[in-house]
């Protein structure tokens, strides 16, 4: 049984959030259906996973994911990296992780300090590699 709780929220330890910008995120979404939300990585799966540091799962992302993937292999292998993993099973169910930018394209989740993404430490070519949708602000 699952708690009465509408989203599931899973964060690092290292890890800031502005709870009061995401609960207003979160308004948005219908937590009946389901949705997979967090900054976008580029490699390993077609749809892309979300980064690990951050990410949201809506209360039906969570029963789906329990109901129809957690238990089966197939659907749901053993990977090394959690992110990954969360993602390929998410996919094998058909959640796919969702564009959390904002109207003007700035990120809601960032998974790198400021240096990184901004201040050029990140090169355009590991950007493209790693990226589903390029920082280049970040929503407020």
């Amino acid at each position: 049984m699952l708690a009465p709780s509408k989203i599931f929220f899973w964060a690092d330890d290292d890890s800031y959030v502005f709870l009061d910008n995401l609960r207003h995120y979160l308004t948005k979404f219908d937590p009946s259906q389901p949705h997979y939300l967090g900054f976008r990585f580029r490699p390993y799966l077609k749809h892309g996973y979300n980064s690990g540091g951050v990410y949201v799962l809506s209360k039906a992302a969570v029963k789906l994911f329990i109901q129809k993937s957690y238990l089966n292999s197939t659907l749901c292998p053993y990977m090394e990296f959690e992110d990954v993993a969360m993602a390929k099973c998410l996919e094998s169910i058909g959640i796919l992780p969702v564009d959390t930018r904002d109207e003007k394209g700035r990120q809601r989740f960032t998974p790198y300090d400021v240096d990184q993404m901004f201040a050029g430490a990140l090169s355009e070519e590991l950007s493209r590699i790693w990226f589903m949708d390029k920082p280049n602000e970040v929503s407020t």
